[in-house]
């Protein structure tokens, strides 16, 4: 028997996913959609806003079920100094 978990695979000729008519095989980043009830993977395009505030980063997010969300990333900033 032959395990396709041992071979090598160095090339795929398919995209990750196909999103009306368009190759989705860039950025990809998963939060917890409430809707679903668990873990989803998006990609850029669905990201709707990211902002930076006094906390870090905050990125808006609309889940292909049309629910929205948030969730924070990076550092606070630090204060400037002269």
């Amino acid at each position: 028997m032959i395990s396709l978990a041992g071979s090598l695979r160095s090339l795929a000729f398919l995209p990750l996913a196909v999103v009306d008519g368009r190759a989705d095989d860039g950025c990809m980043f998963s939060v917890y959609c409430e809707a679903h009830g668990s873990e989803v993977l998006l990609s850029a395009r669905n990201l709707e806003a990211i902002d930076n505030d006094e906390h870090g980063l905050v990125a808006h997010w609309r889940c292909t079920c049309g629910h929205r969300g948030t969730f924070r990333s990076g550092r606070a900033r630090r204060p400037a100094t002269a």
